[in-house]
């Protein structure tokens, strides 16, 4: 049976009469987006039947996701990427999927309601609630949007990467989903900071250099980098990640440990390969340009060892990036 949602009652009562409702859906998957979305709706509009989306039936959250839509003077969904997810982490990741639900919002709330997990970061009246999707009916409108709008998109994955079975676990960590890992390795759309996703495709690659290197690139098109090249080699050198920052052409060297002492990140790169670089990196600007561009070596830290985010008990490698580090003869 549906609860009460005393909570709109007490607002209505203290003369709000427009209120927006905020929830997530997939913080918990292993692969596909994490999804937001935004319901503004009257204080005193009650749709029967609604209730948290986990406690419906698919069939219902699909009868009630066109109930919502007609009835709501505005709502909004967006998502935010698995690459995303892997170059942040999932909670910030979900603060971002709200706050862009938010800004594609055309009516804005007097008040918007969130679950106790989400704490965007907006300009506007905000109130959060702990299990908000149990005690809001506006939180669990949009509950059943976020819902509804992701298992759509993971049906649509199934097809596009078979062999996962996304149409039935919509990318959760079912004993089925994770049988598949481990036989097929990480799809394009699986999270590779999640742990058990994480763990396949480091088995699933010769080095773990290699894995570092991936998350070095999630990290460098985060913060606006272009990714030019990856692992060019020239004779003897090779150059990890070529990329521009703006105008500038970076050379990247990524070292990966797996919690071992980062030490002197000077010493990193003994001469020898120092010298290669210097060589390999000659190499590309001559094939690639007629004039040389303005240049820059950077060196990049990736420790695997999992650091775990108590707050969605969720765990993540970490990156430190230094810009300019490797200051080379020739250059």
């Amino acid at each position: 049976m549906p609860p009460e949602f005393a909570i709109e009652r007490l607002l209505a009562h203290h003369g709000y009469r427009l209120l927006g409702g905020a929830d997530e859906a997939g913080v918990g998957a292993l692969a596909g987006p994490v999804c937001a979305a935004i319901v503004v709706m009257p204080v005193d509009l009650h749709l029967p039947d609604v209730n948290d989306s986990k406690q419906l039936s698919p069939k219902m959250r699909e009868s009630l996701f066109s109930i919502i839509t007609s009835n709501a003077r505005d709502y909004q969904v967006a998502m935010v990427s698995p690459a995303e997810i892997d170059a942040v982490n999932i909670y910030q990741a979900t603060n971002l999927a709200v706050e862009r639900a938010f800004w594609g919002l055309h009516i804005l709330p007097e008040l918007l309601l969130t679950d106790g997990r989400i704490k965007p970061q907006l300009t506007c009246n905000m109130l959060s609630l702990i299990k908000g999707d149990t005690r809001s009916h506006t939180i669990a409108c949009a509950s059943i949007l976020a819902k509804v709008s992701r298992d759509r998109l993971m049906v649509q994955m199934d097809e596009r990467y078979p062999g996962y079975n996304f149409a039935s676990h919509k990318g959760y960590a079912t004993k089925e989903h994770l049988k598949y890992i481990d036989q097929l390795g990480p799809s394009p759309i699986h999270r590779l900071c999640y742990s058990p996703v994480g763990k396949s495709y480091r088995n699933a690659i010769s080095t773990e250099g290699n894995y570092g290197e991936d998350l070095a690139c999630l990290y460098l098109l985060d913060k606006g980098y272009f990714i030019l090249a990856r692992n060019y080699i020239k004779g003897k050198g090779e150059i990890d990640i070529i990329a521009r920052d703006g105008a500038t052409l970076v050379f990247v060297e990524v070292k990966t440990t797996c919690g071992g002492d980062k030490g002197d990140v000077a010493k990193r790169v003994d001469s020898a390969k120092l010298a290669r670089i210097v060589v390999t990196a000659k190499n590309y600007l001559r094939e690639n340009f007629s004039r040389t561009p303005q240049c820059r070596f950077d060196l990049m830290l990736v420790d695997l060892k999992m650091v775990k985010d108590d707050l969605f008990s969720e765990t993540k490698p970490q990156v430190e990036h230094y810009p300019g580090e490797l200051r080379l003869n020739g250059f």
